[in-house]
């Protein structure tokens, strides 16, 4: 009995370990493959990704954010001197009919509801808003986060590289051409950002703060610096701090899955064990990559007790780490080879030891 607990807790230590360390590695996993998608709009009618001929744009966005509105017009104008593609929106979350029919009153393109945030994970979509381009063969050719300034400009040369108007050595001219030369506020403080967490991954706390700041003093009004800032702050188990740095954060933003999971973390740490169980299972569904979200709800769980929930949520903080996707692949069964027959002994070995069975 003691060495089956003894060898547990190792497992345990090892599990944990090994989420801590893949933990900032799991943002820079390719999500591009083929997609695909069966469903209705709101209308009822059939919609489906991809299209049999020509290229689909689909459009994850939020009914309560600017970006989400703007990048509907700008995708839109993008579509001069292209074959017009397919457009498909994605409305993810909890939404009343009324707030669908007040969003997609000026939509021109059907919409598809995602309550349970299924589409978004399938798609990897996890920054509102989002545009993916897809292939008549399912296969992703391009994305967007956020909405950057050349959005417009890039969409439509993709979309004619997809419609095969330009090759391939145009459409790296088209894109390069859209890029910022000078060295904007933006970027000086992106670089900040980038160091910040260049640092963070080698644990030196910090020295990541002071670059942080630094960014800060630039463009006081970032997001992402904000949201460095707070992560650091937990770091430093400055639950207060980070909860106060979240909270001036606009949960409507493109942030939103980051925000909430760090908020849970916080929450984790000043011991609101309800309150964070609340906050991750919703930072879970917003999460195409949860290992962190649910990495803290089985911290939460162990502290209320909840063993067997506790256990199961790191399970799952495993299991979303592409380390635990390919170990749980490689220790399924075999089902199309059948084992190998044990080869025969001789007999003066058959009586005296077990058979491989």
């Amino acid at each position: 009995m003691n060495t089956n607990r003894t060898l547990e807790t190792r497992k345990r230590i090892v599990l944990c370990a090994v989420i801590v360390s893949l933990a900032s590695s799991l943002v820079a996993e390719s999500r591009k493959g083929v997609y695909k998608l069966a469903a209705k709009d709101t209308r009822g009618v059939d919609v489906a990704v991809p299209a049999p001929e020509g290229a689909t744009v689909v459009l994850f966005v939020r009914t309560d954010q600017d970006q989400s509105r703007r990048v509907l017009t700008q995708t839109q104008e993008a579509f001069k001197d292209v074959p017009a593609p397919q457009v498909v929106v994605v409305l993810s979350g909890d939404l009343s009919a009324k707030q669908v029919a007040d969003f997609g009153a000026n939509v021109p393109w059907p919409i598809v509801l995602d309550p349970d945030y299924e589409i978004v994970g399938q798609f990897g979509a996890h920054v509102w808003p989002s545009s993916i381009v897809v292939l008549s063969d399912g296969r992703e050719l391009t994305r967007s986060a956020g909405l950057p300034k050349s959005y417009r400009a890039d969409l439509n040369a993709w979309l004619a590289f997809a419609a095969k108007k330009i090759d391939r050595a145009t459409l790296e001219k088209k894109l390069a051409a859209t890029e910022v030369v000078a060295d904007t506020p933006e970027r000086m403080a992106r670089r900040h950002l980038q160091v910040a967490q260049r640092l963070l991954d080698k644990g030196l706390v910090k020295q990541a703060l002071l670059e942080v700041e630094r960014g800060l003093e630039i463009q006081p009004k970032d997001g992402r610096l904000k949201l460095a800032k707070a992560r650091a702050m937990l770091l430093l188990r400055r639950p207060d701090k980070a909860m106060d740095l979240l909270d001036r954060l606009d949960e409507r933003s493109s942030l939103a899955a980051r925000i909430a999971v760090l908020k849970g973390g916080a929450m984790v740490q000043l011991g609101e064990w309800d309150e964070a169980i609340r906050t991750l299972r919703v930072a879970i569904k917003l999460n195409p990559d949860p290992a962190e979200a649910y990495y803290f709800l089985g911290v939460a769980y162990q502290h209320k007790g909840q063993l067997a929930e506790a256990a199961k949520a790191f399970r799952s903080a495993f299991e979303s780490t592409l380390t635990g996707r390919l170990i749980g692949a490689s220790i399924q069964p075999r089902a199309t080879q059948p084992r190998r027959p044990a080869s025969p002994q001789p007999a003066s070995l058959a009586t005296t030891q077990p058979t491989a069975d």
